[in-house]
């Protein structure tokens, strides 16, 4: 009988916990989408309010943001040039360069929001006008695609 009764007791005791540990979890679930739900519509009222009173500033601002986001895809585009010319001039092409197209590339997908294979076509081209050089892609693997 203690036997008994002392499996069932650990057996509720089990369930009790996942019980907590699920209600806890979505405790916290619920708790962040009302955070996400409530920071989204002060912000967007905001914004809207803001620009009701003042279109010219929150444009100008809205043109900087974007220009600056040009600006970083430029030095993106300039900096996988002067990879290229680095390796032509040391007459040389370096896991460093490999490294620094794969972080430009990476940029250029994420920061950038380019299409993957724009990003590729972009950089095989950069790549391929080095003599001897081809630009090849790698699966999870490390295997040729």
């Amino acid at each position: 009988m203690k036997k008994f009764l002392a499996e069932a007791l650990s057996t509720i005791g089990v369930w009790v916990i996942q019980i907590i540990d699920f209600a806890y979890n979505l405790n916290l679930r619920v708790l962040t989408w009302c955070y996400t739900v409530t920071r989204k519509a002060f912000g967007h009222t905001f914004y809207f309010l803001v620009k009701a009173v003042d279109k010219e500033r929150i444009e100008a601002a809205e043109q900087l943001v974007e220009l600056k986001a040009q600006n970083i895809e430029l030095k993106l585009l300039a900096s996988a040039s002067q990879v290229r010319d680095h390796a032509v001039e040391t007459d040389d092409w370096t896991d460093q360069h490999t490294q620094a197209i794969e972080a430009i590339g990476d940029a250029l997908l994420n920061e950038c929001k380019w299409e993957e294979e724009h990003v590729h076509n972009y950089l095989r081209e950069i790549v391929q006008s080095v003599d001897g050089l081809s630009y090849d892609l790698m699966d999870d693997e490390g295997d040729m695609v």
